[in-house]
């Protein structure tokens, strides 16, 4: 019985190793906004950042807890294992591009993860005094564009770089370089108010703010309807860059596809 309970271990630790950055991600985005808010907040201790009070950072870090357990994905591992081991070329014999299977995967999951997260911000604005929120019917669904906006970025930005697994062996480390890149300008490190002017005219048009500050700001009501619309129409020109770009990519690594059982 030991000798069997041993080899299970074994197995299933291994498993669970092959996982690991995903896990890590998972523990890091999960745990980083609260780690974010005590540092702010022991900053406003001290002085007042860009004439920001303690309540700001714990309304736009409650939020961004939220939005990050409705938009995070981790489909770049999917492609990367398929595309390797040649288990792709079974979704081949489908008629659908299997980014399509690959999006309601993704989208139920952030949805039976996030329905928790946003009864309890809604519970936490309807509650707490002075806690940020939309303030109109229209602000509250500019908020719910942004967070589809940002989980739709999340997506085919993580599609665009499991593409390119038809030609590299590490995209994750590929990517973990561009998404680190994106925690600064993405309002994780830092909420945009906080930045230089220039910087955050950088961060704005980059497709990071549209996946964490923007459906932050619309979802505790700091930006204007107007601000809202303009930061979701970057967003909504990055989707079909980046959509194009996929499927560009797509068709130019079918045709290097060439693993065992293609």
């Amino acid at each position: 019985m030991w000798r069997t309970y041993r080899g299970l271990m074994t197995v299933s630790w291994r498993e669970a190793m092959a996982f690991r950055a995903g896990l890590v991600v998972y523990l890091l985005s999960t745990v980083f906004p609260f780690l974010m808010m005590g540092v702010w907040l022991t900053i406003t201790r001290q002085t007042d950042p860009a004439g920001l009070d303690a309540g700001y950072f714990i309304s736009y870090y409650t939020a961004a807890a939220v939005v990050n357990q409705l938009t995070s994905v981790w489909v770049i591992a999917t492609w990367d294992d398929e595309i390797r081991t040649g288990q792709l070329s079974t979704r081949l014999l489908r008629p659908r591009d299997p980014v399509h299977q690959f999006l309601c995967q993704e989208a139920c999951r952030r949805a039976l993860a996030g329905a928790i997260g946003i009864t309890a911000l809604i519970v936490i604005q309807v509650t707490v005094p002075d806690f940020g929120q939309p303030r109109s019917i229209g602000a509250a669904a500019l908020a719910v564009l942004s967070v589809l906006a940002a989980f739709a970025l999340n997506f085919l930005m993580q599609c665009v770089f499991g593409m390119l697994a038809f030609w590299l062996t590490m995209v994750r480390r590929v990517y973990g370089v561009w998404i680190g890149i994106g925690f600064f300008l993405s309002g994780w490190v830092a909420p945009l108010d906080t930045l230089p002017d220039g910087v955050r005219a950088i961060a704005e048009l980059s497709p990071f703010a549209a996946t964490l500050a923007t459906p932050v700001y619309t979802l505790t009501g700091t930006i204007s309807g107007a601000e809202s619309l303009r930061l979701l129409g970057v967003a909504a020109i990055w989707i079909v860059i980046l959509l194009v770009l996929y499927r560009a990519l797509w068709f130019a690594g079918l045709r290097r596809f060439d693993a065992v059982g293609s």
